[in-house]
């Protein structure tokens, strides 16, 4: 999932498809995401397999730290909950 802004803005499935041999699956991707001002953007990554016995009933998940980015250029990030 990409996040922006708290909202989810786009979705793609990671499949078997997606594995190079040998290795843990990898997703090189891209998302064309437009946005009207400054805006922060995360990605969530979610497994559907059980991390059992470790963690009997969890699932594994992932999230990068936030990129923030400065849309209207004025050399600061403004979030959407802050005043201008």
């Amino acid at each position: 999932q990409i996040v922006a802004n708290g909202v989810v803005v786009a979705t793609r499935p990671v499949t078997a498809a997606d594995a190079v041999a040998g290795t843990a699956i990898k997703l090189d991707a891209t998302f064309p995401l437009a946005v009207d001002g400054d805006t922060w953007i995360v990605v969530v990554a979610k497994g559907d397999s059980d991390l059992g016995p470790v963690c009997p009933g969890a699932r594994p998940a992932a999230v990068t730290s936030p990129i923030f980015i400065d849309a209207d250029g004025d050399g600061a990030y403004t979030g959407p909950l802050q005043a201008p």
